[in-house]
């Protein structure tokens, strides 16, 4: 039976890695969960006009002004990663500067005028709600409907059959 043998070269650099890994916060082995930052228990309803939308990662978020008592209140609500929001099928090309939208989704827990996006209802009357997949009878200029035809494949990327 032959025995395991380690050189002092292999195990610096075996022990620099396993430092390296241990002095991690553990924040960054693993992605947050949402409930330590919004309360679940409260709901909120907002009807506003899209400021800004960004389509981005690690979180996208949906800016917009709401009137509340005369005043404008800017609020901010926090969406998926834009890589998930995209497999789902959204777009952002649907958030225009301007639009009406309305929202629901749960407050910030430590922020002001910040939320948990949960649904949404755009001017447009398209409607979303997080964790959910765009519907189908959007019409795309890459990918037009054509609800004659049944459409294959998984929620994340729809195939069009053969014409």
């Amino acid at each position: 039976m032959r025995k395991f043998q380690i050189t002092g070269k292999e195990f610096s650099s075996v022990l620099a890695v396993a430092l390296v890994v241990l002095s991690l916060p553990p924040q960054s082995l693993a992605h947050h969960g949402y409930v330590p930052h919004y309360d679940q228990n409260i709901k909120v309803n907002l009807i506003g006009t899209i400021t800004e939308y960004r389509f981005v990662n690690p979180h996208s978020f949906i800016y917009f002004d709401v009137e509340e008592g005369g005043e404008t209140v800017s609020w901010r609500c926090e969406m998926d990663p834009s890589r998930r929001l995209k497999q789902m099928g959204w777009s952002a090309d649907w958030f225009v500067p301007g639009q009406t939208v309305e929202m629901t989704g749960t407050p910030a827990r430590r922020e002001e005028n910040v939320c948990l996006l949960e649904t949404m209802r755009l001017e447009s009357g398209l409607e979303l709600a997080r964790n959910t997949p765009a519907p189908i009878n959007i019409e795309r200029e890459d990918e037009p409907v054509r609800a004659e035809e049944e459409i294959v494949g998984t929620l994340d990327r729809p195939r069009w059959p053969a014409p």
